[in-house]
């Protein structure tokens, strides 16, 4: 039986929304599909869907259509 270790947390300094959406641009590029991209960002900021909803949206709207 493999028992599962949790990760420490993280420690993650207080950014602006710019460095924000650079970070989601740079996870959105090598994205394949919107449902990873969520994952992706709610598990490095610790957002909930409301959040990351309001913060990638507007991005994938007017940088990245091709995301389904």
């Amino acid at each position: 039986m493999v028992k599962k270790t949790k990760r420490a947390a993280r420690v993650v300094r207080e950014q602006n929304w710019i460095e924000i959406d650079v970070s989601i641009r740079s996870i959105a590029s090598i994205s394949k599909t919107k449902k990873t991209l969520y994952a992706d960002v709610k598990e490095r900021f610790n957002w909930n869907d409301s959040q990351c909803k309001a913060a990638i949206d507007p991005i994938l709207k007017r940088e990245f259509p091709r995301l389904k």
